[in-house]
């Protein structure tokens, strides 16, 4: 699955799961845009394919927790 169709899948998913915990519009589509920065970086790494969105969710809880220290 290359990024595109990554984002096309998850976007949505992925930005109400960011705007349930942060407010602020700009800061979630910065997180946002960070968490396909990184899926992009390190997709080779996920070697099952029906863990990507589970893999991505962390990448972004992982985030969002960094965004509130």
């Amino acid at each position: 699955m290359t990024v595109t169709e990554i984002w096309n899948t998850y976007h949505d998913d992925l930005k109400r799961f960011i705007c349930s915990k942060i407010v602020d519009e700009d800061v979630a589509n910065d997180i946002l845009q960070e968490v396909f920065v990184k899926a992009q970086l390190n997709l080779k790494s996920v070697e099952d394919q029906s863990k990507l969105k589970a893999w991505l969710f962390t990448i972004t809880r992982n985030l969002i927790t960094d965004y509130f220290r």
